[in-house]
């Protein structure tokens, strides 16, 4: 990527329960610092453990990169 093409470049990366947080935080680790410098993190409103997890891995996230969003259904809710 340029570099005028990389400083707006933002990974958008989405969080859930169930072990897929542990993964996708993982994940991240093998990245290139260009795809995690600007992260944007999708947690559902009722999930707050991804949320401390991804806190412990990026202390320094600011807030405004975490957004949250109502589930669909809860963890173990029947359809």
């Amino acid at each position: 990527l340029s570099q005028k093409a990389n400083d707006s470049l933002k990974t958008l990366v989405v969080l859930g329960s169930g072990g897929h947080t542990t993964e996708m935080l993982s994940m991240l680790t093998s990245l290139p610092s260009s795809l995690t410098a600007n992260m944007v993190f999708i947690i559902a409103a009722t999930d707050t453990m991804s949320e401390t997890k991804l806190r412990a891995q990026y202390p320094d996230l600011p807030s405004s990169a975490v957004r949250r969003t109502p589930r669909a259904r809860e963890v173990g809710q029947s359809y």
